[in-house]
């Protein structure tokens, strides 16, 4: 008498539950991970979707242009020639100011069809974390650690600790709906190439804005414009756990990163306020002010 096959078990997570596997996988890592070696200094702003990122990053720009500094937008290079800008483009300048996902290529594809709910279904966990490696990658290559080795002050918005939050969190959600699907574990992130190579250069400073998910739903709501898949209110509550916890934040301090939190729910002027003393921390820390 045949024996039928024992059906697979199958694997169902609350958002608690899903949040404390995931906090336990970061504090049981064992990535090779640093910071980066170079004598330039990289400053990144990372946090969930309008929290306060392009707010920040606007005031951090307007505040060096103040200063006289000489500033490199990778974006409006991308925009225009649909390329990496390479060493030519920028080696004059001070400051680099570089976008995750970028505005070409690859970062184009994240942006018009990945991560784009209107364009496309929701693509596989690993498809997605690739994409955005690769992307990560290539803009590593050509831009950052070029920078970093000219002695050039980057400032970046986003990196690898966004898909360290966000891909896991999309797997979870994922196998809601996909149930015979595995697990894809916080390790298997971090070993897709272009991402174990970020985690060898992370930056000097990390600072995550901090809004709360209700707060990023309503500013999302009032964005006509925004596309992005992973917006709605269940989503951004397990980002802003991430986000805000201890077992991400150390991480990477204990990779040698400076990290610290931006309160960006409040008023567009204290967003900019906060983030500007952080960096001007960040600028006195590594003797530049006045570079």
């Amino acid at each position: 008498m045949m024996r039928r096959p024992k059906k697979k078990k199958l694997i169902h997570e609350t958002e608690g539950s899903f949040l404390t596997r995931i906090f336990a996988e970061y504090q049981a890592s064992r990535v090779r991970r640093s910071v980066h070696s170079y004598p330039g200094k990289l400053f990144e702003v990372d946090g969930l979707d309008k929290s306060g990122k392009g707010t920040s990053l606007d005031a951090i720009r307007e505040y060096l242009e103040g200063k006289g500094a000489r500033i490199f937008m990778t974006s409006n290079y991308e925009r225009q020639y649909n390329e990496y800008p390479p060493k030519h483009a920028w080696q004059d300048y001070d400051v680099i100011m570089v976008d995750e996902p970028s505005f070409c290529l690859t970062g184009s594809e994240i942006r018009n069809v990945i991560i784009n709910i209107h364009n496309s279904p929701w693509f596989h966990t690993l498809s997605t974390a690739r994409y955005y490696a690769r992307d990560r990658n290539q803009q590593n290559k050509i831009i950052v650690i070029p920078a970093l080795k000219a002695g050039k002050v980057v400032v970046q918005g986003r990196g690898v600790s966004t898909s360290l939050v966000y891909q896991p969190t999309q797997d979870h959600f994922w196998r809601q709906t996909h149930t015979q699907s595995p697990i894809i574990h916080f390790d298997t992130i971090t070993r897709i190439p272009g991402n174990a190579k970020e985690l060898t250069i992370l930056p000097n400073t990390l600072i995550f804005t901090r809004a709360s998910a209700d707060v990023v739903m309503a500013r999302i709501r009032g964005d006509k414009e925004d596309n992005a898949r992973f917006e709605n209110l269940t989503f951004q509550k397990v980002i802003e756990s991430i986000y805000g916890s201890n077992e991400f934040h150390e991480f990477f301090r204990t990779a040698g990163v400076q990290v610290n939190t931006c309160e960006t729910g409040e008023s567009v002027g204290q967003t900019r306020e906060n983030i500007v003393h952080l960096f001007t921390e960040f600028l006195t820390h590594h003797h530049l002010l006045g570079h």
